[in-house]
């Protein structure tokens, strides 16, 4: 059995290779701390140890908040310290887990959700009559469980949502990754320079259902669309 070198705690983890640490925090599974240290380099995890500050006087052998997993596909062993996670893999390992990750999500693709104008949800009832709470908390929520496609639609009424709704939206286009995420800025092309980001920008609403249409078979969406509004127009559907 060759041992591992450390790669890299999932604080200092590559922008790039989100994907395989996701991987590693859903399919870890928990094994003895004797198993973990025949798989990785002992040089090295002693020297971790010690910057961590265990030594003669508390072991981390003795430390039962420390837990030890193996991601069993690829064989990376991993610790976790204080919510911390300690990889060890050759850089290859973790480039291929990546790619196989990317591979598994996509079969598993939830289709295309499209996000309309959230900042207009608020105090608005949610499409599910079961659902606690309004139609942006369901937004939300949607964004945060999804695993496919996402479009974002925006207006002058997103300029200020409240922090938790940005930083949903900006998770979850980064957790879908930039090849399954488009943006679109609803209204008058900016003229400040405040929405560089929005790269696909339509000047009236009845040019959505198109611009939905063109961006999903253009950039390879697929799967059934979601489209989460607080209008009560007819949902666009994109033209396969």
């Amino acid at each position: 059995m060759s041992r591992r070198p450390f790669y890299s705690t999932c604080v200092k983890w590559p922008e790039g290779l989100m994907a395989a640490k996701d991987w590693l925090d859903d399919h870890g599974e928990e094994i003895g701390r004797e198993d973990f240290l025949r798989r990785v380099d002992s040089g090295v995890m002693r020297q971790i140890e010690r910057g961590l500050g265990y030594g003669k006087h508390l072991r981390m052998v003795d430390d039962y908040h420390v837990r030890y997993f193996l991601e069993p596909r690829s064989g990376i062993p991993f610790f976790v310290h204080s919510a911390t996670e300690y990889v060890f893999a050759e850089e290859r390992e973790i480039e291929v887990l990546d790619r196989q990750a990317l591979d598994a999500e996509l079969a598993r693709d939830d289709g295309i959700l499209v996000i309309d104008r959230i900042g207009r949800m608020a105090g608005k009832p949610p499409k599910d009559p079961e659902f606690e709470g309004d139609l942006q908390d369901e937004a939300v929520e949607r964004l945060i469980c999804h695993q496919g496609a996402i479009i974002i639609v925006a207006d002058t009424e997103d300029a200020n949502l409240p922090v938790y709704v940005s930083l949903t939206i900006e998770r979850a286009l980064q957790h879908a990754g930039q090849e399954r995420t488009a943006r679109i800025w609803l209204g008058l092309r900016p003229q400040d320079g405040a929405q560089t980001s929005w790269e696909e920008v339509i000047e009236t609403e009845s040019a959505l259902a198109s611009k939905v249409s063109e961006i999903s078979v253009s950039r390879g969406f697929y799967g059934e669309l979601e489209f989460v509004s607080s209008l009560a127009e007819t949902e666009p559907q994109p033209a396969f």
